[in-house]
């Protein structure tokens, strides 16, 4: 074995909550195979793994990351090559959050199959997954294979995320500017070929001067969507933040209905209500005049807040700018889009339903991850 390596097992105890082991106390493999290992290094947080990976990475040391090592017909826990410190993420244990449309659900290296199978059978026995052969207490995450998999996996999510983020805000902004940008080019050629000395009407000032203030609010929402990436998470109350949201509507015809199992939870309360706001106040300034919309909060235990506005007589063209907004409500306004971001963060849904008497806004709140 390397000598250098076994002089260097110190400079594995600065690092917090890391378990080292040395090489000649690590567990045999099943197999005859063997392997000259300094040591087996167990981090138990992100930050002694990233610390880990610092130190190998400024030493010039070889790290083999594995879940357990126990994956029984998939390899065992010993590197390929002499002289590399296994790293062992057995400890990450964390399971969720699981989406309960398409079934995904979050794991940690550390999860074995006794647990995902115990914590579906808790909080999702309508979900099941293929078990292998190799035996309950192994690993589901099995080697550096399936990690960099998944990362590749996870990359191609979020590049398909930006993709759909970039076109919404393409179908949002051309809706946005158009109309204004309509009306300040009909002013213009009016100021070409009206007679000089007869005044505008006023009414068409007006419209102007409404027509610029929205593409101020444009530039607003615009800046404002910088911050969105921030929060702050703190004992979020649903009901409080309703309450304050409808204090100055007209309660002739807006309802609140709260059920049960509505209770606080840890979750970003300034962004919440500002997105909340802004969605009802759009379904409210939808409303015909013989219109009413109800608001209902429930409780969903394990799936999180349910929030469902009920507009009843709302105009659609003030509702739905375009058809493909009622499948996709982000691509609304900017201010809705904004507010889905939120909802998002909170591992949440946003959704819009025919009803029999109009369209239903749903609403699913959790805590972020």
């Amino acid at each position: 074995m390397d000598t250098q390596l076994m002089s260097q097992l110190h400079v594995w105890d600065k690092v917090d909550d890391l378990e080292v082991i040395p090489g000649d106390h690590i567990e045999p493999a099943m197999s005859r195979t063997t392997r000259e290992v300094p040591c087996l290094l167990k981090p138990a947080t992100r930050e002694s793994l990233i610390e880990v990976v610092s130190i190998a990475r400024e030493r010039k040391i070889r790290i083999y990351p594995v879940s357990l090592g126990k994956n029984w017909g998939y390899g065992a826990h010993l590197p390929v090559e002499n002289d590399c410190v296994i790293v062992s993420l057995e400890k990450w244990k964390k399971i969720g959050p699981c989406d309960p449309e398409s079934g995904k659900i979050y794991i940690k290296p550390g999860v074995s199959q006794i647990e995902l199978y115990n914590y579906l059978e808790e909080h999702h026995p309508e979900f099941t997954y293929n078990v292998t052969g190799a035996g309950s207490d192994t690993r589901i995450i099995g080697g550096y294979e399936n990690v960099t998999d998944r990362l590749k996996s996870d990359y191609q999510e979020r590049v398909d995320e930006l993709d759909t983020i970039f076109n919404t805000l393409g179908l949002i902004l051309s809706h946005e500017l158009r109309n204004p940008l309509v009306s300040l080019k009909t002013f213009a050629q009016l100021l070409g070929v009206k007679d000089k000395d007869a005044p505008l009407p006023a009414d068409f000032v007006s419209t102007i001067q409404t027509e610029v203030e929205r593409l101020e609010g444009v530039a607003d929402d615009l800046f404002g969507l910088n911050d969105m990436g921030k929060q702050t998470i703190e004992s979020t109350d649903i009901r409080m933040i309703i309450n304050r949201i409808v204090q100055d509507l007209d309660h002739n015809i807006v309802t609140v209905k709260f059920g049960k199992n509505v209770n606080p939870f840890q979750g970003d309360a300034i962004k919440l209500e500002e997105g909340l706001k802004d969605m009802i106040l759009h379904m409210y300034e939808s409303l015909k005049e013989d219109g009413s919309l109800v608001i209902l909060v429930e409780g969903k235990q394990t799936k999180g807040t349910q929030i469902t506005v009920r507009g009843g007589g709302i105009e659609e063209e003030k509702t739905f700018p375009n058809s493909k907004t009622k499948s996709q409500p982000e691509a609304i306004s900017l201010k809705f889009f904004k507010a889905c971001q939120t909802i998002k963060k909170h591992r949440g849904l946003v959704k819009i339903r025919k009803s029999k008497n109009g369209y239903d806004l749903q609403i699913l709140i959790r805590e972020p991850s």
